[in-house]
């Protein structure tokens, strides 16, 4: 195993802790909000975390992936880079504040306001931690990088715990969010003291030949933004605050997630395939390594979480929510589609085609948005969500092209990589529904009926891993022994 292997590993290791601590952690802050709040307060949070999710993206500008693709860069450039996020920031915080009136009208909730100013705050400060990020990331430091995020994770779920029992209502997650980012930002920038620390340098001229990469990722994050979230924005708008909850309690865990779960090998396979971008043939293994593997990680979770959703939506989210269990199994279609084609904005950075990428997603994008549109007019929330599916396969499709023009891989062997992956996953679903008629049968109390499914699923998954001998088993295996000090 060479190094580059052995850093991507370990890489992906240390992500894989962050994304699942984060995923556990939200679970029991929307747990908390749902039993909490009033559904509609549910809905006014929901609507305040897809307006924070928009500025997000905007506010992101592609700096640190871009840093992390450009591979050299001075610390005048750096510093000048860090200076203009910052400034950014403060346009997207004023920006947002003023616009609050705007989101309030748009989504018809009295209470958004409150929310969109509090979340603006942080974005004064979020920024700060960007340019240490990329730096991080670019020399693969993911354990840095992880305990930050944990940290992060764990300051939202405290703050929001505090400010629920003193009665802040949905406030209480604004709040926390600007409290966790603001901590963040500290320590990524004290995390890479010794590579780049802020100083006053800022020239506009230096930060050039990185926006020529990272506006374009950036357009990229946000069309293909309001092409993933338009669900939201369309329940919201069209149905009600109560179902706009619904939705999003049921998309964080369906989609939401397995989209973080995708970063445990995109963020760390982006540096990676950079670094051999001279070598198209390597390059080329790699981006189907990564395909495969996002499917390997993605597919057995989403299948589970189909079928336990019932005990799953009672157990965290009360029985006032048991109607979102139907619409988690529809998203998790949605979330498995989503999650085999999210790879493709890493491979393409690493390609340098973003350009190319971008055409393609507006062109996309625009057709999935007016689908879920039509979609959430003609059935509701329920007709957003299969609208969603459709556009999900419809994007696979698009992807094996992309593959073939850009990468070289043949569309045959485009459409087995998305496809064979989802074979290992067949076992655990007749066990997973076995089991789930079984508990049934005996009567079994909700928590007991999710952990015996969920336990029965995960066994049968990884014996059928073992047994077919999977790559990704014997990466593993080979990455546990000690290391034999091989080169790159």
């Amino acid at each position: 195993m060479t190094n580059l292997q052995r850093a991507t590993l370990s890489g992906s290791f240390w992500v894989a802790i962050s994304v699942l601590f984060a995923a556990v952690v939200q679970l029991a802050q929307l747990a908390s909000v749902a039993r909490v709040l009033e559904p509609t307060q549910v809905g006014v949070v929901a609507a305040s975390l897809v307006i924070l999710a928009l500025a997000d993206t905007i506010a992101n500008m592609g700096i640190a992936n871009s840093i992390i693709q450009r591979q050299n860069a001075s610390r005048d450039e750096l510093s000048s880079l860090y200076w203009l996020n910052v400034l950014v920031g403060i346009v997207i915080a004023v920006a947002l504040y003023v616009s609050a009136p705007l989101f309030e009208w748009f989504f018809r909730m009295p209470e958004l306001t409150a929310l969109v100013h509090v979340i603006a705050l942080g974005f004064i400060f979020s920024p700060h931690g960007q340019v240490p990020r990329g730096i991080l990331e670019r020399r693969m430091a993911f354990r840095s990088v992880a305990v930050i995020e944990m940290v992060g994770a764990a300051t939202i779920l405290a703050a929001t715990l505090v400010l629920l029992f003193l009665g802040a209502g949905p406030v209480a997650v604004a709040a926390a969010y600007a409290f966790s980012v603001s901590l963040k930002a500290l320590l990524f920038v004290y995390a890479s003291r010794r590579e780049f620390f802020p100083r006053f340098h800022f020239r506009l001229v230096e930060t050039t030949r990185f926006l020529s990469f990272g506006l374009i990722t950036s357009l990229d994050m946000i069309v293909s933004f309001f092409a993933a979230n338009i669900g939201s924005f369309a329940v919201g708008r069209l149905v009600s605050p109560t179902a706009l909850g619904g939705y999003n309690l049921a998309f964080t865990y369906a989609v939401n997630t397995p989209a973080r779960l995708n970063g445990v090998v995109t963020r760390v396979a982006f540096p990676a395939m950079s670094q051999i971008q001279s070598d198209r043939s390597r390059q080329a293994r790699a981006i189907r390594r990564v395909i495969e593997t996002v499917t390997i990680v993605n597919a057995p979770l989403l299948v589970t979480l189909a079928i336990v959703a019932l005990p799953f939506t009672e157990v965290f989210f009360g029985p006032n929510w048991l109607w979102v269990a139907a619409l988690i199994q529809v998203l998790s279609g949605v979330g498995l589609t989503r999650a085999m084609g999210n790879p493709m904005g890493a491979i393409l950075m690493a390609l340098n085609r973003m350009g190319v990428g971008l055409i393609v997603n507006v062109i996309k994008s625009s057709v999935h948005i007016a689908v879920v549109i039509f979609g959430a007019i003609w059935g509701g929330v329920f007709g957003a969500a299969w609208a969603a599916v459709i556009m999900g396969v419809v994007t696979l499709a698009t992807n094996v092209v992309l593959l073939k023009t850009l990468a070289g891989i043949p569309a045959r062997t485009g459409i087995l990589d998305h496809v064979r992956p989802l074979l290992y996953s067949i076992p655990l679903a007749i066990v997973g529904v076995g089991m789930m008629w079984v508990t049934s049968w005996l009567g079994m109390i909700p928590l007991v009926t999710l952990i015996v499914v969920c336990a029965a699923c995960g066994v049968t998954y990884l014996c059928t891993l073992m047994v077919t001998r999977h790559f990704l088993v014997q990466t593993l295996t080979a990455f546990l022994r000690p290391s034999s000090g091989s080169s790159v």
